[in-house]
């Protein structure tokens, strides 16, 4: 099927195209294209903020694989393409983007909602993780003293740890709701934290926004999953909903045979 592609022209193919009995050919992510089993879109390394965002890669043998999840379009044989990153099935039309996700540079197909959504999560991990990944000592602020303090992302990606003499503290990302630059402030419902530098850690602030705003956002796998469910249901509910009113139109259909033999056997019973 490649028809003589080399190995990096195959990756622009759909691996609905390259399927190889039980296992198939998966996009690129961290470290190149490798033969995976279907059950996994591909390993992502990471975690919190620093994850790759990825869907669960659908399975062609899937009832919702049939048609493009954007037009509804039924697929003919060869037609169906995946989103790199939801993992979901999209006719070409509703697929011809592509972009890089994570840190690869990589462009891979995607489907449209995707192209948009997968522009700030590579910003956020090619630029704004390394930034609070190295941290910034910073004075922080009390109501009696100033205290010289490290700030810098977790190692789980999802928190801001705080460490000094006498404070030790991780805010959690997702709780925070606001972050300013000059001076470097940070809200949360239980407190608010001001720091001070010799200058403005403008470049640190917008990291950290970036990485608030994506930890508030779900997750995808989880979120992908939850769509699929949610349009199975719909369909079972759609489905039931046709066999009630072909029932229903089938009895009212015996009810008028019985009303119109009955008309006949009355009329020629008084004739």
């Amino acid at each position: 099927r490649g028809g003589g592609r080399s190995h990096t022209e195959m990756d622009w193919l759909c691996p609905c195209f390259r399927a190889e009995g039980r296992r198939v050919y998966r996009p690129r992510c961290d470290e190149g294209s490798k033969l995976l089993d279907r059950d996994h879109l591909c390993s992502v390394s990471g975690s919190g903020v620093r994850r790759e965002q990825r869907g669960t890669w659908l399975d062609e043998s899937d009832e919702l694989a049939q048609s493009c999840f954007k037009c509804g379009i039924e697929f003919a044989l060869g037609t169906r393409h995946h989103c790199r990153r939801c993992g979901d099935t999209f006719c070409l039309a509703c697929s011809s983007r592509r972009a890089p996700l994570g840190t690869s540079p990589d462009p891979q197909r995607v489907c449209d909602a995707c192209y948009a959504a997968a522009a700030p999560e590579r910003e956020l991990l090619a630029r704004h993780v390394p930034i609070l990944d190295r941290g910034l000592n910073l004075a922080l602020k009390s109501l009696l003293a100033k205290e010289l303090v490290r700030v810098r992302l977790n190692a789980a990606g999802d928190g801001l740890d705080i460490s000094g003499r006498a404070t030790s503290k991780t805010l959690r990302l997702a709780e925070i709701l606001a972050v300013t630059a000059e001076p470097l402030t940070v809200r949360t419902r239980e407190a608010t934290l001001r720091f001070e530098a010799a200058e403005p850690p403008v470049a640190f602030a917008l990291a950290l926004k970036a990485a608030v705003a994506q930890a508030k956002k779900p997750d995808l796998a989880a979120a992908v999953d939850a769509n699929r469910d949610k349009i199975r249901t719909d369909r079972r509910r759609a489905e039931a909903l046709k066999q009630h009113d072909q029932a229903l139109a089938a009895r009212r259909a015996a009810n008028a045979d019985l009303r119109n033999s009955l008309k006949q056997k009355y009329a020629l019973s008084s004739a």
